[in-house]
């Protein structure tokens, strides 16, 4: 039962793009498989199918992989860059993130933190901002980031509604 058990398991909470998870889910369904001692040597058109779907899945696969890995990469290069107090190159890392993959809410809103501290442009601060709140508008502290540059603008009536937002998303942390 426990063996049966890890077999589900792993697959399950690994990301879909990790090659854990893509072996795990090869390792669970191989026994299921059959093999024939002779192949034949006829295929049918669903085989041929399943065999382009197959290829078309793996190279989708791939693709989102190496988006992912060379996202993480910049991501952390900049974390790095920011704590050996290079700042102008942590943000150039997190924007080139952010352009990577614009779909994720992470590397935006990091390099719109990244710029706040170094006291960039607040149109350009915001404009990170908004790519993350168009992907997740109530990202971890997000509001209260955008009320920051606003402010910084001199926008106060809309910063004020951006505070009242992030006060009630987290009433004990301001």
């Amino acid at each position: 039962i426990i063996v049966v058990h890890a077999m589900f398991d792993k697959p399950l909470v690994q990301p879909p793009v990790n090659l854990v998870g893509f072996f795990a889910i090869g390792l669970l369904w191989r026994p299921r498989l059959r093999i024939r001692a002779v192949p034949s040597a006829r295929k049918g058109w669903l085989q041929k199918a399943g065999i382009g779907l197959g290829v078309g899945a793996l190279g989708y696969g791939l693709t989102v992989t190496l988006q992912d890995l060379r996202s993480d990469y910049w991501v952390r290069r900049g974390q790095i860059m920011e704590y050996a107090s290079q700042g102008e190159r942590a943000y150039h890392s997190f924007r080139n993130a952010a352009r990577i993959q614009p779909k994720k809410a992470r590397p935006s809103m990091l390099a719109g933190l990244s710029a706040n501290k170094l006291r960039k442009n607040p149109k350009k601060v915001l404009s990170h901002f908004k790519q993350t709140a168009q992907v997740e508008p109530n990202y971890a502290h997000l509001n209260g980031e955008i009320a920051l540059a606003l402010s910084r603008l001199g926008l106060h009536e809309q910063a004020y509604q951006y505070y009242r937002k992030e006060v009630g998303l987290y009433p004990l942390e301001i």
